[in-house]
């Protein structure tokens, strides 16, 4: 699981994960998730056992967000690329309530869908990681999960815009450069970044998969100013790496930035957009608020 707009070393930090994992929790949708409960139940009468998989897992904040919301009965895979990321997330998803089996398995989602989504899954799901896939690989994706007729559900996707309050003058240059780095290569190929979630209707529509989407803004004040500074520290290098002729005016940014976090109070709303796909007719039953057909 990463935050597509920190910098590559930084965006897989255990301190990063934990830091923004409330601000992840507050900010999902839980119309998308009640959908996903009744195909579930639809899918499976309850109490029988269905197979859920969390790609790109991180320490597995997503699981440990749809498990206490899920029926019973549940069976989760966690895969990631990092083995620390996986020790972490066996001992802090172990005991939590609806699972009924827990595994992690150490894998690149570069290696191939087939290998990372077995035949058996239900549910495939990932958070902050659609913004870092390629177009292929989300082809993929779509192609794999119609093949099986699985759900998904991916949360927490960047759609490429950010408000601070207060203004800085230059915040609409660092969104720009931000966006623009979004857009570049990532290991699957050239990045869908902001464009990510609407994408994800595309290719999975045209296989008859109801899709549905809904807003799940981060809205972070004091109680999460070290995520803030870390978000700004990764914007900023973010946007001189793009425009290293600038990169000056990037750091100039940062410094104005962290002193207002220091002298005033400070908000930061990151929008992003939360996508489900269902495949089969059970996915139109209405929902009360927030989600909606893309």
């Amino acid at each position: 699981m990463v935050e597509p707009l920190a910098h590559r070393a930084s965006l897989f930090a255990g301190d990063w994960l934990a830091n923004r994992e409330p601000a992840d929790h507050a900010a999902r949708s839980s119309d998308l998730t009640q959908r996903l409960v009744r195909w579930i139940m639809t899918r499976s009468p309850q109490a029988e056992v269905y197979q859920m998989l969390d790609l790109g897992c991180g320490t597995g904040s997503n699981m440990r967000y749809l498990a206490p919301r899920l029926p019973g009965g549940q069976a989760w895979t966690l895969v990631d690329h990092d083995p620390g990321h996986l020790e972490a997330a066996d001992r802090l998803c172990k005991e939590l309530p609806g699972v009924s089996s827990f595994a992690t398995r150490l894998q690149r989602l570069e290696e191939g869908l087939g290998v990372a989504i077995p035949d058996e899954t239900d549910v495939v799901t990932g958070s902050a990681l659609l913004d870092l896939v390629s177009g292929d690989w989300l082809e993929n994706l779509a192609a794999r999960a119609d093949e099986i007729s699985a759900a998904v559900l991916f949360t927490l996707s960047y759609s490429g815009d950010f408000l601070l309050s207060p203004m800085l003058e230059d915040d609409g240059w660092i969104l720009r450069a931000v966006n623009e780095h979004q857009r570049s290569e990532k290991g699957s190929g050239r990045a869908l970044g902001p464009d990510a979630w609407f994408q994800c209707a595309q290719a999975f529509e045209p296989r008859g998969y109801h899709v549905f989407s809904a807003p799940s803004a981060w809205v972070l004040g004091e109680p999460l100013r070290n995520l803030q500074v870390q978000l700004f520290e990764g914007w900023a290098e973010a946007a001189a790496e793009q425009r290293p002729n600038e990169a000056g005016r990037a750091d100039a940014w940062l410094t104005q930035r962290l002193k207002l976090l220091d002298d005033v109070a400070s908000e930061t709303r990151v929008f992003h957009q939360d996508v489900l796909a269902l495949p089969d007719d059970a996915a139109t039953s209405p929902v009360k608020d927030g989600a909606r057909p893309v």
